[in-house]
């Protein structure tokens, strides 16, 4: 549900953290960091930047002990090995403690400058900010093409309002982040997981910066698994369809061998032997995908419910507690 009323009276924020997960972004760190300073000391009195290393082996982890040297503001979080960009994610929203959190990458495509817009809808009564991609000419025709359709049959397969181009590049209240944290599953896909936890949204659009250095870490490979944690951690519709093709395939065995014994009836010759073979192997498809159904409604549920693997392991973490950056107003 989207709340942004202009009358309603604003609300500030005294902090606000910001969770970065990175892998291999050496060459953007230090602009990023520049850039999140100038704008956070703008905004509020207490800010604090988690970088959430995902494995990287270049100097990232490096530059930001080099970072934190500089400023006392920033944190780190360090994975063990690279477990994948929503779960870097995580790890760095379970140790963030302000009143706002920001959740953003590391490439430099999600534009700082947004963070205002983003936090005056907080201010204004909204509990989750969310951006959507819009997409330039710089974005291929097959990535386009791929978005909408994984997006399209997201709303047609879930009961979970996920706008098109949703990104993960988000702004929420300390309480959602709270509520997030109890979502615990290793699969996680945090654009689905915002709309299911419900609260007052606002959408905000932006045309992602041109990547300036390093290279996408997100490949086909990784696109498609995303989009199919997110399709089968918010749905079981593709069980049901698989259900649905088995009995339509015992439907039509069953239509077949009745027309078999009809033309056999009625005088007309047919192939000895290839009927019958093909009707039961047929037949015995359509019965093992129906089973495989009824089983699989059941040990989805189950599968989801007691896999207990930690999402993420930690090799070292530093996080600081926010700590006044300039002098309050009215003192």
């Amino acid at each position: 549900m989207e709340r942004f009323t202009e009358g309603q009276p604003h609300r500030k924020a005294k902090s606000i953290g910001v969770v970065i997960p990175v892998h291999n972004e050496e060459s953007n760190l230090q602009t990023l960091h520049q850039s999140l300073q100038t704008i956070l000391r703008r905004l509020v009195d207490h800010y604090l930047i988690i970088f959430a290393d995902d494995g990287s082996s270049d100097r990232t982890p490096e530059l930001i002990e080099s970072l934190r040297a500089k400023d006392p503001q920033v944190g780190t979080v360090r994975l063990s090995r690279n477990f994948g960009h929503q779960s870097a994610l995580m790890a760095g929203l379970d140790r963030v403690d302000t009143e706002v959190v920001i959740a953003m990458d590391g490439d430099l495509q999600h534009p700082p400058e947004l963070i205002p817009k983003l936090y005056d809808a907080w201010r204004k009564g909204s509990d989750v900010v969310l951006t959507r991609r819009l997409d330039d000419e710089n974005v291929g025709l097959s990535k386009k093409m791929t978005s909408r359709l994984f997006y399209h049959l997201f709303q047609r397969l879930t009961n979970v309002q996920v706008e098109a181009g949703t990104a993960d590049f988000f702004l929420i209240d300390h309480n959602v982040c709270v509520q997030l944290r109890e979502c615990r599953e290793s699969t996680r896909f945090h654009r689905g997981l915002l709309p299911w936890l419900g609260f007052d949204r606002h959408y905000i659009d932006y045309v992602p910066e041109i990547r300036q250095s390093g290279e996408s870490k997100y490949t086909l490979k990784k696109m498609l698994t995303l989009a199919m944690d997110g399709i089968c951690g918010f749905s079981i519709v593709p069980l049901r369809i698989s259900g649905i093709l088995g009995l339509i395939s015992v439907l039509c065995a069953l239509g077949y061998m009745a027309f078999a014994i009809t033309c056999r009836l009625i005088g007309v010759e047919m192939e000895s032997g290839w009927t019958s073979l093909v009707s039961i192997i047929v037949f015995l498809a359509g019965m093992q995908l129906t089973i495989l159904w009824v089983h699989g409604e059941y040990l989805a549920r189950v599968f989801l419910e007691t896999r207990n693997r930690p999402p993420y392991v930690v090799r070292d973490e530093i996080i600081p507690s926010p700590i006044a950056v300039r002098e309050p107003k009215g003192m």
